[in-house]
């Protein structure tokens, strides 16, 4: 509105006419509760908080109030969730993303901020256009301008790190083909992978055993027809 308040439309409510027109009557009606266009320190420090227990230690919380000094940082590359708390499709993916802080922080990638941002309590900046909520930008170091380099990968952890490593101004370096793996995890993805092999070499030796057989039962069955076959005319009537 003019005086800055946000009435966030429902994430439970279709848009459709009837979802649009309820909208407008009951703002019209005074019955919406207006929202801040940013998030308290308070809320902030809380929702960090909440991140750092549930693993995602080091995820930064972005209000619009911080936006500039947190995500158009020239000497950071940035990679920001747009997300909205309330939103199922939010909580599907934030296990997917917490992973991602998890890994990018333990392998040392320091000029990375990996952060989200909470459209459901902030307003948005003028600049920023999104196709879906949750969304993925990358505001690389060297390249803070429009228009913005969205993600639309799979919303898996090992896709996610792989875009960003190809985004980011400054180079990250992973360990190995599994970034987003610890050393438990890849090894026992090391084991899967070999014991799938073995599994499947078996499958292919046994199924070329059986074609070889089948072929030889069939050469076989063929070349006693055809040994009938000579021997039959080969007889002489008397």
């Amino acid at each position: 509105t003019l005086d800055g308040a946000l009435y966030p439309y429902p994430t439970h409510q279709r848009i459709d006419l009837q979802g649009v027109s309820s909208f407008a009557r009951d703002f019209l009606g005074g019955r919406l509760k207006a929202s801040h266009p940013t998030a308290s320190a308070a809320e902030v420090k809380a929702a960090e908080d909440d991140a750092a227990s549930k693993g995602a230690e080091g995820l930064v919380e972005v209000t619009r109030a911080t936006f500039d000094s947190q995500v158009m940082d020239a000497t950071h590359d940035v990679v920001v969730l747009f997300y909205s708390a309330p939103a199922k499709a939010t909580q599907d993916m934030w296990p997917y993303w917490k992973k991602t802080v998890e890994r990018f922080r333990l392998l040392g990638a320091d000029t990375l901020r990996v952060a989200r941002y909470d459209v459901s309590r902030n307003q948005l900046p003028e600049s920023i256009e999104l196709e879906s909520i949750p969304g993925i930008i990358i505001f690389p170091a060297k390249d803070k301008e429009p228009p913005y380099k969205m993600y639309h990968g799979k919303a898996k952890v090992r896709p996610i790190m792989y875009w960003v490593q190809q985004m980011a101004s400054v180079p990250i370096e992973f360990p190995n083909d599994t970034p987003h793996l610890d050393a438990e995890q890849r090894e026992a993805y090391i084991v899967q992978i070999a014991e799938r092999d073995e599994r499947v070499g078996l499958k292919r030796a046994t199924e070329k055993a059986e074609r070889i057989a089948r072929l030889s039962k069939e050469a076989g069955v063929h070349a006693a027809g055809e040994n009938e076959a000579k021997a039959g005319g080969g007889h002489t009537e008397l």
